[in-house]
């Protein structure tokens, strides 16, 4: 999940360098492999927990609400509580910072094919 992401990120990092400079795009790819941890790692140093990235699409379809899925991608800490061969039962907290109760909890399932 993590690597996939990571080397995802990189190939796309290293196809805009060679767009932007020419030249080929594996003669990018090792600075854009380095860029590429280090955005994972502040990321993952700003939000805590796992990071996983889910499909927008999905997250409408399970959650409905749009103000739900925005709390889900942009400021919520993800942890991966059990997987199968097949999904990841992930738990969302975010803060609730308009009410100031608390934390907002979500937990659902999520096909490891719309996860990255």
């Amino acid at each position: 999940m993590k690597l996939k992401m990571i080397m995802s990120n990189a190939w796309d990092i290293a196809r805009r360098g060679q767009k932007k400079f020419g030249g080929k795009v594996k003669d990018y790819f090792a600075e854009a492999l380095k860029i590429s941890w280090k955005l994972y790692n502040d990321e993952k140093a700003r939000k805590g927990g796992d990071l996983v990235v889910i499909a927008p699409w999905f997250l409408q379809k399970t959650l409905g609400h749009p103000s739900a899925v925005h709390t889900v991608l942009r400021e919520s800490t993800l942890f991966v509580l059990k997987e199968t061969e097949k999904a990841y039962l992930i738990k969302a907290v975010a803060k609730d910072t308009m009410l100031g109760s608390g934390d907002v909890v979500n937990e659902f399932w999520a096909p490891k094919s719309v996860c990255a």
